[in-house]
């Protein structure tokens, strides 16, 4: 059961820091921008500015946060309950522990 646990862990970890590098991107970040302006913002006429200047609040934001969450790809996967929290795992081993007794 651990091995499977730190297996899919591992992967988690993985893929946060792909996803890092493509939100650190700031191609890929003014593609997404323009890909929501062209494809929402203007099936929307009479909102299109409006939601332009939402888009452009917002997206900033939104890239600063994914920014922070993926500095630690272990904290985050543990966040989203992909990796085991130490305390857990610690937990986890003294009940075990107890269950053979």
């Amino acid at each position: 059961q651990n091995h499977t646990n730190d297996l899919v862990c591992e992967e988690c970890q993985m893929a946060a820091i792909e996803f890092k590098k493509f939100v650190d991107d700031t191609n890929e970040r003014a593609a997404i921008h323009a890909f929501i302006s062209e494809n929402f913002c203007r099936q929307l006429p009479r909102f299109q500015d409006e939601c332009d200047l939402v888009l452009a609040e917002l997206l900033p934001k939104l890239w600063h946060s994914l920014d922070v969450m993926l500095d630690d790809p272990k904290q985050a996967c543990t966040q989203i309950g992909f990796c085991v929290k130490q305390a857990d795992l610690t937990f986890s081993k003294i009940a075990s522990f107890y269950d053979g007794l």
